[in-house]
């Protein structure tokens, strides 16, 4: 069933763009917060039957750099797979970046 979910996240992930997501600005430097990864992980992969994940769960910060990334996990039907951020540009404050179920 993993396999099967994760192909279907990667397959919409492939197809949509995953990006707009506003960056929080950190001490000293800008960063997207776990919690807006997270919330960006829940709201935009959806399998062919528009389910997407239970639970989202990041290690820390997504720094606002190009090429910066993050491995979250991500919890659908009973079922961890993990998901990398990946920032593919910066302007301003705003941090875009593409989300990609790992496997």
């Amino acid at each position: 069933m993993l396999k099967s979910v994760a192909t279907a996240f990667l397959t919409v992930v492939a197809l949509s763009s995953l990006s707009a997501c506003s960056g929080s600005v950190s001490v000293g430097s800008l960063s997207v917060s776990a919690a807006d990864v997270e919330s960006q992980i829940l709201s935009e992969l959806k399998d062919t039957d528009g389910r997407g994940p239970d639970e989202a769960s990041c290690p820390g910060k997504l720094k606002a750099e190009v090429g910066a990334k993050i491995t979250c996990t991500a919890t659908a039907d009973d079922e961890t797979f993990d998901v990398e951020a990946v920032v593919t540009a910066v302007e301003g404050e705003r941090v875009d970046f593409d989300l990609s179920v790992a496997g």
